[in-house]
C-alpha cells in the first residue's frame, strides 16, 4: 500500500504563502510633521508611481497629495499643503519595487497651530 507524505506538501504550501507575504508593501508605521505625512513600509516603493490622497469626513472630494520619496526607498513623504485642521482619512496606493499594487487608508488628524 502507498503512503503519500505530507511534510514535502506542506512544506512547499507555507514557502509559497510566506513569499507572496512579503511581495505586497505593507504599511509599518505613520506620523504627520508639520505639514507632511511620513509613511514607512516593510520594502522599498517606486515613490514616482505611489499616490497619496486626502478624504474628508464625506469622503466626497479626495484632494491629490504630491509625494516623493523619503529618507529611504522605503519611505514615502507626503505634502499637504494648506489642509484645514481636523481629522481626514489619508487613502495611499504604492508600488513594491517586485511589481505588486498595495493599498490602504489611514486616518490622520492635522493639529491647529
Amino acid at each position: 500500500m502507498f503512503r503519500f507524505s505530507r511534510l514535502p506538501a506542506l512544506a512547499l504550501a507555507v514557502a509559497l504563502a510566506s513569499g507572496a507575504a512579503q511581495a505586497h508593501a505593507v504599511l509599518t508605521s505613520f506620523k504627520v510633521e508639520g505639514h507632511d505625512v511620513v509613511l514607512r513600509f516593510n520594502g522599498r516603493v517606486d515613490a514616482t508611481r505611489s499616490r497619496l490622497s486626502l478624504l474628508n469626513a464625506d469622503s466626497a472630494n479626495p484632494q491629490k497629495i504630491e509625494c516623493e520619496a523619503g529618507e529611504d526607498q522605503a519611505t514615502l513623504k507626503g505634502h499637504l499643503g494648506d489642509v484645514a485642521p481636523g481629522s481626514y482619512i489619508l487613502r495611499w496606493e504604492v508600488l513594491s519595487v517586485d511589481g505588486h499594487i498595495s493599498r490602504g487608508e489611514q486616518p490622520v488628524t492635522i493639529p491647529t497651530p
